[in-house]
Protein backbone atom coordinates (compact mmCIF):
# COMPACT_ATOMS: atom_id res chain seq x y z
CA UNK A 1 0.00 0.00 0.00
CA UNK A 2 2.28 2.78 1.38
CA UNK A 3 6.00 2.89 0.57
CA UNK A 4 7.75 4.95 2.88
CA UNK A 5 10.79 5.05 0.82
CA UNK A 6 9.29 6.44 -2.01
CA UNK A 7 8.04 10.29 -2.32
CA UNK A 8 5.45 9.94 -5.04
CA UNK A 9 3.13 6.88 -4.03
CA UNK A 10 1.92 5.46 -7.66
CA UNK A 11 -0.56 3.59 -7.14
CA UNK A 12 -2.26 5.20 -4.31
CA UNK A 13 -6.27 5.63 -4.29
CA UNK A 14 -8.27 7.29 -2.12
CA UNK A 15 -10.00 4.22 -0.92
CA UNK A 16 -6.55 2.45 0.53
CA UNK A 17 -6.72 5.56 2.78
CA UNK A 18 -10.34 6.06 3.40
CA UNK A 19 -12.60 2.82 2.49
CA UNK A 20 -16.08 2.85 2.95
CA UNK A 21 -16.92 1.77 6.69
CA UNK A 22 -19.27 -1.00 7.33
CA UNK A 23 -21.00 0.76 10.27
CA UNK A 24 -22.35 3.28 7.93
CA UNK A 25 -20.20 6.28 9.32
CA UNK A 26 -18.64 9.13 7.44
CA UNK A 27 -15.22 7.43 5.61
CA UNK A 28 -12.75 10.38 6.75
CA UNK A 29 -13.57 9.06 10.68
CA UNK A 30 -15.06 11.72 12.41
CA UNK A 31 -17.86 9.00 13.16
CA UNK A 32 -20.73 10.80 12.02
CA UNK A 33 -23.84 8.56 10.54
CA UNK A 34 -24.70 8.46 6.94
CA UNK A 35 -28.07 9.51 6.33
CA UNK A 36 -30.12 9.35 2.90
CA UNK A 37 -28.48 9.40 -0.09
CA UNK A 38 -24.87 9.76 1.52
CA UNK A 39 -22.56 7.00 0.61
CA UNK A 40 -19.18 7.85 2.19
CA UNK A 41 -18.70 11.15 3.53
CA UNK A 42 -21.26 13.10 6.08
CA UNK A 43 -20.78 16.86 4.22
CA UNK A 44 -18.37 18.36 1.81
CA UNK A 45 -15.68 19.57 4.30
CA UNK A 46 -15.06 15.84 5.39
CA UNK A 47 -14.31 14.76 1.55
CA UNK A 48 -12.39 18.43 0.84
CA UNK A 49 -10.25 17.33 3.83
CA UNK A 50 -10.22 13.69 3.15
CA UNK A 51 -8.88 14.49 0.19
CA UNK A 52 -5.92 16.79 0.84
CA UNK A 53 -4.63 14.54 3.26
CA UNK A 54 -4.89 11.94 0.13
CA UNK A 55 -2.92 13.98 -2.17
CA UNK A 56 -0.26 15.04 1.00
CA UNK A 57 0.79 11.18 1.55
CA UNK A 58 0.40 10.51 -2.50
CA UNK A 59 2.97 13.12 -2.69
CA UNK A 60 0.97 15.89 -4.61
CA UNK A 61 3.99 18.44 -4.66
CA UNK A 62 1.17 21.36 -5.19
CA UNK A 63 -0.72 20.03 -2.40
CA UNK A 64 2.20 20.01 -0.40
CA UNK A 65 3.79 23.41 -1.31
CA UNK A 66 -0.09 25.07 -0.08
CA UNK A 67 0.09 23.04 2.89
CA UNK A 68 3.80 24.27 3.83
CA UNK A 69 3.07 27.58 2.86
CA UNK A 70 -0.19 27.86 5.09
CA UNK A 71 1.57 26.70 7.93
CA UNK A 72 4.88 28.71 7.53
CA UNK A 73 3.57 31.89 6.04
CA UNK A 74 6.62 31.65 3.48
CA UNK A 75 8.95 31.58 5.77
CA UNK A 76 11.95 29.47 6.17
CA UNK A 77 11.51 27.13 9.87
CA UNK A 78 15.58 27.37 10.22
CA UNK A 79 16.71 30.98 9.89
CA UNK A 80 13.88 33.00 9.38
CA UNK A 81 14.25 34.19 5.93
CA UNK A 82 10.77 34.78 3.24
CA UNK A 83 11.22 32.51 0.56
CA UNK A 84 8.48 32.05 -2.01
CA UNK A 85 7.90 28.41 -2.64
CA UNK A 86 8.73 26.40 -5.71
CA UNK A 87 8.80 22.49 -5.86
CA UNK A 88 12.86 22.20 -5.01
CA UNK A 89 12.00 24.29 -1.79
CA UNK A 90 10.55 21.86 -0.07
CA UNK A 91 12.54 19.26 1.63
CA UNK A 92 11.79 16.22 3.57
CA UNK A 93 13.75 16.20 6.66
CA UNK A 94 12.12 13.01 7.23
CA UNK A 95 9.74 10.58 5.55
CA UNK A 96 6.72 11.96 5.67
CA UNK A 97 4.10 9.49 7.54
CA UNK A 98 1.21 7.63 6.95
CA UNK A 99 -1.01 9.77 7.89
CA UNK A 100 0.20 12.93 6.14
CA UNK A 101 1.91 14.70 8.59
CA UNK A 102 3.63 18.00 7.54
CA UNK A 103 5.64 18.49 10.61
CA UNK A 104 8.85 17.55 8.79
CA UNK A 105 8.63 19.35 5.96
CA UNK A 106 10.45 22.85 5.51
CA UNK A 107 11.57 25.49 3.34
CA UNK A 108 15.48 25.82 1.69
CA UNK A 109 15.77 29.57 1.58
CA UNK A 110 19.23 28.83 -0.45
Amino acid sequence: MIDEYKRYQKGLVLDDLYPKMPNNTCACGCGRKLTGRKKKWFDRQCMLNSLRQFFIVKGDAQVIREEVFKRDRGYCRTCGAFSPLHPASISPNFLLTAVGHLMDLSVKTS
